[in-house]
């Protein structure tokens, strides 16, 4: 299913998405131009009344790994109903299609979400994430091509990057090809930095704040030590927290304490049993 071939359905489509997000369609629009485009990834399940799109919910296919294995997994996102018409059954109808599409072909669903009560109803459960805390040795800005999401050539050059890198973690991590990092990417208004280290062969995502290192993925072709990353971009720093699973990072200091950030992971069918903290990095979620 592709998003409707319907001129007028899709351009009602994306009326209702951006009545609910206004910042939207700037972002789809910033993502196809990188190469990422929203209605060619996203499914659509729409509930129309007299002809126009009242409720949305979205799934995306996304590779990932979890506990060292590849699978595809179905990320249901933009879910959404007409401020006016909300409460009628509308979205449920939409869910209710969604999941049963999804339920053919993928034994796990997931989304983030502010109000999980909505999604509990539909058997998806929460799923505590975690941030990653520990010291680190900064060292001075060094060897370090920062890149600009104005500028098309840094565009192109990340989205190659993309293309050939490898999971930021074997724990929990996309393993797409740039697509979602991208769409992702371009929802970010504002933003941590992009950096492209020539000596690492990697591009870090980051921000540093007073002595802090906030540290959002890696992408490469394989991942460095966290040492090795800050001492190239983490001026004045002595800690490090990592938004994602650090097992890759080398580093085994690392304390994993509750997420900081608003969006809930919620779980639908198969999922690992073991307590171990897990996190997705920001540039992963749908």
């Amino acid at each position: 299913m592709a998003y409707p071939a319907n001129p007028n359905l899709r351009a009602s489509t994306l009326a209702l998405l951006s009545g609910i997000w206004t910042k939207l369609p700037a972002a789809v629009a910033r993502a196809r131009a990188w190469g990422a485009d929203w209605c060619e990834r996203s499914t659509p399940f729409i509930h129309t009344i007299d002809g126009e799109v009242v409720a949305h919910v979205g799934v995306l296919e996304i590779p990932v790994v979890i506990d060292g294995r590849a699978q595809t997994v179905a990320g249901v996102h933009a879910v959404c109903t007409a401020a006016e018409l909300r409460g009628r059954g509308h979205m449920r109808a939409c869910m209710e299609a969604a999941l049963a599409w999804i339920d053919a072909r993928h034994a796990t669903a997931i989304l983030w979400a502010n109000d999980p009560a909505i999604y509990t109803r539909f058997g998806f459960a929460s799923q505590a994430e975690s941030i990653f805390v520990g010291p680190v040795v900064g060292g001075r800005e060094d060897g370090v091509r920062l890149l600009a999401r104005d500028d098309p050539a840094d565009m192109e050059f990340l989205t190659a990057q993309l293309a050939r890198r490898s999971p930021v973690s074997q724990r929990a991590a996309t393993h797409e090809p740039g697509w979602l990092a991208l769409i992702d990417l371009a929802l970010w208004t504002t933003g941590p930095s992009l950096a492209w280290i020539p000596a690492l062969e990697c591009v870090v995502v980051y921000a540093v704040r007073d002595r802090f290192l906030d540290l959002y993925d890696v992408i490469g072709a394989s991942i460095p030590s966290l040492a090795d990353i800050a001492a190239h971009v983490g001026p004045g720093v002595d800690t490090a927290i990592t938004y994602f699973c650090p097992d890759a990072l080398g580093d085994h200091t690392l304390v994993a304490e509750p997420t900081v950030l608003i969006d809930q992971l919620m779980v639908r069918g198969a999922w690992p049993s073991d307590p171990q903290p897990l996190a997705f990095a920001p540039l992963g979620r749908c």
